[in-house]
């Protein structure tokens, strides 16, 4: 079932649909999960961040516990909080907390439990997809935007439609 799809389901239906989407995760390949090719562009975004910011702490935030974007090769002394609204997807699918380099949390990304402006860096893997649109999309926008510190970076893959259907 397509994530829009599951968005317009009453809200059990669609908690349902995404334990079956815990469960088949780990068979994803790209273009559903991110390629290496993306996880590179998203490091080098990560790099050149701290190179502009020498000496300071990466604090991330990952909408969602993609496993491929947590693998990631982060610059030293990182910090990550993922926020998933499925603990069916942060059982199954998150690799696990370290104490003082990632956590995840189950919340709802419109009403993340985070001090505002505490973030350099917001992640997410097809995040909007998730959310009606266009409601959703500028609530997530709002949501971002008060996570992130001033002059703080947004890194979301997007999936787009084919000019051919």
């Amino acid at each position: 079932m397509m994530v829009n799809q599951v968005n317009n389901l009453p809200s059990a239906r669609q908690a349902e649909d995404w334990r079956g989407f815990a469960g088949v995760y780990a068979n994803l390949g790209p273009p559903l999960a991110p390629s290496a090719e993306d996880c590179q562009f998203v490091e080098r975004v990560m790099r050149d961040w701290a190179a502009g910011h020498a000496g300071e702490r990466l604090m991330a935030l990952l909408l969602g516990v993609t496993p491929g974007l947590v693998r990631m090769d982060w610059p030293p002394d990182s910090f990550l909080i993922a926020v998933d609204r499925s603990h069916e997807m942060i059982d199954s699918v998150w690799p696990g907390d370290v104490a003082s380099v990632r956590g995840a949390i189950q919340a709802d990304w419109l009403q993340m439990p985070v001090r505002e402006r505490s973030f350099d860096m917001v992640l997410g893997d097809g995040s909007p997809i998730a959310l009606r649109y266009p409601e959703g999309y500028r609530a997530l926008a709002r949501a971002i935007r008060a996570a992130l510190k001033t002059g703080g970076v947004v890194a979301l893959r997007a999936f787009v439609r084919h000019p051919v259907p």
